[in-house]
């Protein structure tokens, strides 16, 4: 699976409010900083690919049901 740029920021915008969680409290857990993760949102800035797997890692580890994240 490719991970297109509007994906990105639509994943990483929809995992944040879903766990309620403010740029900054993200970017702590991510070890990202706040800007990052508004860039990433935006649609600014593109993660990495280890960025990209540190995110899924957070998400196949966090007690949240992450599938309400994932339309058909």
């Amino acid at each position: 699976m490719i991970l297109e740029k509007e994906d990105c920021k639509f994943l990483i915008y929809g995992l944040r409010r879903r766990l309620k969680l403010t740029h900054q409290e993200l970017g702590y857990l991510l070890g990202f900083t706040r800007r990052t993760i508004g860039k990433y949102e935006e649609g600014a800035r593109f993660p990495s690919r280890q960025r990209i797997a540190l995110l899924v890692e957070f998400v196949k580890n966090s007690r949240y049901d992450y599938s309400i994240l994932i339309s058909e």
